[in-house]
């Protein structure tokens, strides 16, 4: 009996003992989280990288930090380690929206638009979602790549909804009624724009000088021509 009670007594032990050797894991992974976001918010990548490592090495099962992983391998063209990041801070959970929204983008740039529309629904289809109009703006985005024009600009719609003066919204908004032929529509989505745009404040002469010399264009230079044939409408 005596040698029963000392097992259990040896097993209580041990649990006690793994339990604070957990805990204690817990705490140094969310201590290096923390420091790793404040350096990638002061831009010390290398060093915020580092932090997330240290996190994972106590806890390797934290959606936050593949993220943060994914954001910081973009910064650093890394597109497939950023797309690993983000892909196992889904299978961790699968309604995160901040990880499926940034995937988007990346499938976006390397011109995958169907996985890059897929990717943004999946983001949006989460009711929790707290910042759904950078969804709907990527989406829009690889719907316009896509000849998609209605839905691109259901989706652009969307996200001047949810937020009015995000500008870089009503410039897609006017390229994708131009290339539908809604000439009017683009010359007024084109006009919000301009009024909206911290550098030019309504100027639209301003604006259409800096967009001729290929200056601060909303899409990259293959908008150029487009944008400046609306400009005169």
């Amino acid at each position: 009996m005596c040698k029963r009670y000392l097992l259990i007594a040896l097993l209580l032990l041990l649990a006690t003992c793994l339990s604070c050797a957990t805990a204690e894991r817990k705490k140094k992974a969310e201590l290096h989280y923390k420091l790793g976001l404040s350096r990638l918010e002061s831009g010390q990548y290398q060093d915020a990288f580092v932090e997330f490592q240290k996190s994972l090495q106590n806890r390797s099962n934290d959606k936050r930090v593949y993220y943060a992983l994914g954001y910081i391998y973009m910064k650093w063209d890394d597109t497939a380690d950023a797309e690993k990041s983000f892909t196992k801070a889904i299978k961790i959970d699968p309604s995160f929206s901040q990880a499926y929204n940034d995937r988007c983008l990346l499938e976006y740039r390397q011109k995958k638009y169907e996985r890059a529309v897929s990717d943004c629904n999946k983001a949006l289809s989460n009711p929790l979602y707290e910042t759904p109009e950078k969804a709907f703006f990527n989406l829009g985005l690889a719907y316009s790549k896509l000849g998609k024009y209605d839905k691109a600009i259901r989706a652009f719609r969307q996200c001047t909804i949810r937020m009015g003066d995000f500008y870089p919204a009503y410039y897609q908004l006017a390229l994708a009624y131009n290339a539908k032929g809604d000439y009017g529509e683009a010359a007024s989505a084109l006009q919000l724009a301009v009024r909206l745009d911290p550098r030019f404040k309504g100027d639209m002469t301003k604006a259409e000088n800096t967009f001729r010399r290929g200056e601060g264009l909303p899409g990259g230079s293959e908008d150029a021509v487009e944008l400046m044939d609306i400009f005169h409408y």
